[in-house]
């Protein structure tokens, strides 16, 4: 085992995986504020430089490096940079974040300030002077951690009911909208619903905006789904009432066909039927 030292410039094209041991992140304000306070008031004077604990690795086949200790330092330092790059171009960290088992974190870290409509992402909650609240970030992190496990929603069909009664959140894939797949493995050029929560669409914010993660979930979803106004004229309202209509689906696509009319508004999708 060998104590290198380096500085976070040189971490350039590095790679840390995050293994599924590891505990999700849990850093709160004090400790983030603790963190940044403590960076800003070191003085670099006499070429000194800064240290943060000790980050244990071991190397992996592949180049990448296994996280034993550290995950929740990097992960701040990521968030902080990719934050930062919204006034400062050149902060870009300079190193990647893999995660075995958590709901697209890669993904989603990856897509923090990739674009400059900041408003846009509901990861964050913006004060008056537009300073992120990390409270709300990770609270919005929580729920969506609640309602997914091994890569898959937790309530599968309950969850896009739910979502339904708040809007159409399907997706487009060429000539058909998409109610997203449980797994992204089923169908490689579907969407799945983790990759619709890491979007950051308002739909999915209207959700999670409702949802408690220290009540029964399960219940709470059924509750938007008992309590839906969703018009009967709408076609929504089929998969909110009907739930077995998801059976008749192929669960490797869940694809709506739609044609050109799609564009008119007054136009309706289309169900494809797979038995």
């Amino acid at each position: 085992m060998a104590i290198v030292t380096k500085t976070i410039g040189e971490l350039k094209e590095h790679c840390f995986f995050v293994p599924s041991y590891q505990r999700g992140y849990h850093w709160t304000d004090y400790e983030v504020t603790a963190l940044l306070d403590d960076v800003n008031e070191f003085s670099t004077e006499g070429n000194k430089q800064y240290c943060i604990q000790p980050l244990i690795v071991k190397q992996r086949d592949g180049g990448t490096f296994e996280v034993v200790d550290g995950q929740q330092r990097l992960t701040t330092i990521y968030i902080f940079m990719k934050i930062a790059r919204q006034e400062i171009r050149s902060a870009i960290p300079p190193y990647d974040l893999e995660f075995e088992t958590r709901i697209d974190s890669a993904e989603f870290l990856r897509s923090l300030s990739d674009d400059a409509e900041m408003d846009e992402d509901l990861y964050y909650a913006l004060k008056g002077n537009e300073t992120p609240n990390f409270a709300v970030f990770k609270s919005y992190w929580d729920k969506i951690s609640a309602l997914f496990a091994d890569n898959k929603p937790k309530h599968g069909h309950l969850l896009r009911q739910a979502l339904f009664t708040f809007g159409d959140y399907t997706l487009s894939v060429d000539n058909y909208k998409t109610l997203c797949v449980d797994d992204p493995r089923e169908g490689k050029n579907t969407p799945s619903l983790k990759q619709l929560f890491s979007r950051c669409g308002e739909i999915v914010k209207r959700l999670l905006d409702t949802i408690d993660v220290d009540a029964d979930i399960d219940e709470q979803l059924k509750t938007l789904v008992k309590n839906s106004d969703v018009p009967q004229n709408d076609w929504r309202y089929c998969f909110i009432q009907y739930p077995a209509l998801f059976g008749l689906m192929s669960l490797s696509h869940l694809r709506m066909r739609y044609d050109k009319r799609w564009l008119d508004s007054r136009a309706k999708p289309k169900v494809l039927w797979k038995k």
